[in-house]
C-alpha cells in the first residue's frame, strides 16, 4: 500500500464508498474521503479507541464482496449442519474439514 492508493472503505454505519490513502505510518494509516479514523496496517479495522471499530476498509470492493459471498456461505453451512456432524460424515471426512479450515484436532 502507498499514499495515493484507493480502497473500499465499509463504514459499520453509513454507507460503502471509496477513499484514498493520505497517510502511512508503522502501525496505522489515514485516509482522504470523509472517513478520519486512523486504520490498522495489518487489520485494516478502524481504530475505534475504547470502543469497537467503527469500520474497515478493503483494497477493492469487489475483495469486499468477496468476503460478503463467503460470510453469506458459511452462515448457511452453519444452519444447514445446527453444529452437529451429519451421519454420513466419518472420522476421515471430519479431519479433511478441519485440515482445510486449519483446525488442529487431537490425535485418535
Amino acid at each position: 500500500m502507498k499514499v495515493g492508493d484507493k480502497l473500499w472503505c465499509v463504514p459499520t454505519y453509513g454507507k460503502a464508498h471509496e477513499v484514498t490513502v493520505e497517510k502511512i505510518g508503522r502501525k496505522w494509516f489515514t485516509i482522504k474521503g470523509g472517513w478520519g479514523p486512523r486504520i490498522s496496517i495489518e487489520t485494516m479495522y478502524a481504530d475505534g479507541g475504547n470502543s469497537s471499530s467503527p469500520g474497515r476498509c478493503w483494497l477493492s470492493c469487489a475483495d469486499w464482496e468477496q468476503e460478503q459471498k463467503a460470510d453469506k456461505l458459511w452462515r448457511e453451512l452453519q444452519m444447514r449442519t445446527g453444529y452437529l456432524r451429519p451421519p454420513h460424515l466419518c472420522c476421515s471426512d471430519i479431519r479433511k474439514v478441519a485440515e482445510i479450515l486449519k483446525i488442529k484436532l487431537n490425535p485418535e
